[in-house]
């Protein structure tokens, strides 16, 4: 048996069979279609060039200058780990 807010309501047996069937099909069907609809928007969204996601933290050209400037650093420019 079913416990929570509405014992008894679930009957294992007859309607109640029949009633529990016919709602775990329509959850089933209900799920299928969020997936398919989820996808489609993703699919259309990456079409018109939208990711989603977080945003970079460092945009490349940030990240090209960084490196760049830590190529021409001189060793004792840097800091030692103390």
């Amino acid at each position: 048996m079913l416990a929570g807010p509405l014992p008894g309501i679930y009957d294992p047996t007859g309607p109640g069979k029949l009633l529990f069937a016919f709602v775990a099909a329509m959850a089933e069907t209900e799920r299928e279609n969020i997936c398919e609809s989820t996808l489609e928007g993703l699919d259309t969204a990456g079409r018109k060039g939208k990711h989603g996601g977080q945003p970079p933290v460092i945009a490349d050209d940030m990240l090209h200058i960084v490196l760049r400037r830590a190529r021409t650093a001189s060793p004792s420019s840097r800091s030692s780990p103390t």
